[in-house]
Order: C-alpha cells, then structure tokens, then sequence
C-alpha cells in the first residue's frame, strides 16, 4: 500500500514499505515511488525533513528510480548522501501482432503453466542464476541477501496473482517467465534460464512472444537491468524499443 509524507501542496513523496525486501536483508526498507516539489528548496527541505522522521522510525535502507536526465533530482539525492546504485530501462513491444517472432528465433518450444511442485525448482533458478537487479549491482548490498529476495519474490508473485510459464523437459525446468497481463497489455516482471543454459534465452523469450500474440497481445513491455547486455540485445532483436532509462538511488540511514 502506498502512502503520501506532505510538506505542503505541492511538495510529497509518494513511499511504500516493502517487508519483502526487510525479511531478505534483515532490516527496515522503504521505496520512494514518486517525488512531487516545485522548487529546489522545497525539494531540499522536504527530503531533509522526510529522512530525519524516518530515520527516527528505524528505517535502516531506502531506495527509488528517478528519469536519467533529472538533474535536479539527481543533485537533491546525491545531496542527502544517495548514492548511485543502478540504471535500468523500460522496453516495450508495441505491435506484437504484426510481428513474425518465429522469422528471429524459432517459437517452437511448448510453453506450460507450472505446477505447484514446479515452484521449487523456479525458486531455485531465480536464486542461483540471476546476476542483474536493483540489489544485485548495489556493491553495499550483499549478493546473498540479493539472491535471496529474488527466490522469496517468487512467493509474493505467486499470491499476487501473477501468471507464469515454464518450458521443462523430463519434469527438468529450465526456464520461466512471471508476467501480468491487462487486457491486450502484458507486463514482464521476471524470466530467464538456469545457469548453463542461458542459450536457451532467446528460443523462449520467442516462445513466449508468440504466445502473447496468439493470446491477442498488443503490447509487451519488461524493465530490465542496462547492465545485462544479453537480455538488452535479445529484446533489441525481438524489436522492442527503449522508452524510458531510469537511474537507481539507495540510502542508508
């Protein structure tokens, strides 16, 4: 649930608590979503006043994504002792339905839904084989703790109502995707393949794809880390565009 810190009408910050991440790192987290400021003392005075009350709380870790090219916002960040953490992007497909994915890579692997003996598995590659993310790339962030919000996220995917597919050979999982889907809009939020077979990435990224757009898809969209160049060029191949890069700030307090 998110919540507003008011310093007047025109000036809040948009929060949220995030236990997920609390019960991986073993302290108090919060997300900054949205900030809203007219000028940049009232930015200034808002974020002074807003992290001395949550310090106060026992917040230890704080983080957001603001626009790459905000630079009031980067400077008011760095200025209370934010610091850089990552960068990622917002891509999207926009015309899946006059896309020919088979035509890039094949699109002939069947796609299931997991069964419930599947998730154990599917937690297990989200722990062992996944190197990007928010926390991942944060050096203050032990790779541990990052490892292990990825195989709890899959829990709260799972009660969130999220939708999966796997492709498994032999009862074997080798790949999964969690997404939502709204309509003829579908929102990636977490999918690749275990270690050692990354190369099976790009026949099921195409998979999958196809299955959107029989589905009546129209559009895909995925943030992803800037970092990871694999999965940056394969959705270049697949022909999905950059909309939006974002750079991560964390803090803690």
């Amino acid at each position: 649930m998110t919540q507003l810190t008011t310093f007047n009408d025109k000036n809040s910050i948009e929060w949220r608590n995030t236990p997920w991440d609390t019960i991986a790192f073993g302290y108090p987290t919060r997300e900054i979503l949205t900030i809203h400021f007219d000028t940049p003392q009232n930015l200034d005075q808002l974020l002074e006043e807003t992290l001395a009350h949550w310090r106060a709380e026992g917040i230890k870790f704080i983080y957001t994504r603001i626009i790459s090219n905000h630079t009031v916002l980067k400077y008011a960040l760095q200025k209370h002792l934010f610091y850089y953490a990552e960068t990622s992007a917002l891509v999207a497909k926009r015309n899946v339905q006059r896309e020919d994915f088979s035509a890039i890579y094949k699109t002939d692997y069947i796609l299931e839904k997991p069964t419930n003996s599947d998730f154990q598995q599917i937690a297990d590659i989200s722990e062992r084989a996944f190197d990007y993310s928010r926390f991942h790339e944060d050096p203050n962030i032990k790779i541990e703790h990052a490892r292990l919000r990825y195989r709890n996220w899959i829990k709260d995917l799972q009660d969130q109502g999220s939708s999966f597919k796997i492709y498994k050979t032999e009862g074997q999982v080798h790949s999964f995707l969690a997404y939502i889907k709204d309509k003829n809009k579908v929102t990636l939020q977490l999918g690749g393949s275990d270690v050692d077979k990354g190369y099976l990435s790009p026949y099921f990224w195409s998979s999958f794809m196809n299955d959107f757009k029989n589905e009546g898809a129209k559009r895909v969209s995925a943030v992803i880390s800037a970092s990871n160049l694999n999965i940056f060029n394969l959705y270049i191949q697949l022909k999905f565009s950059i909309e939006k890069v974002e750079l991560g700030f964390h803090r803690f307090l």
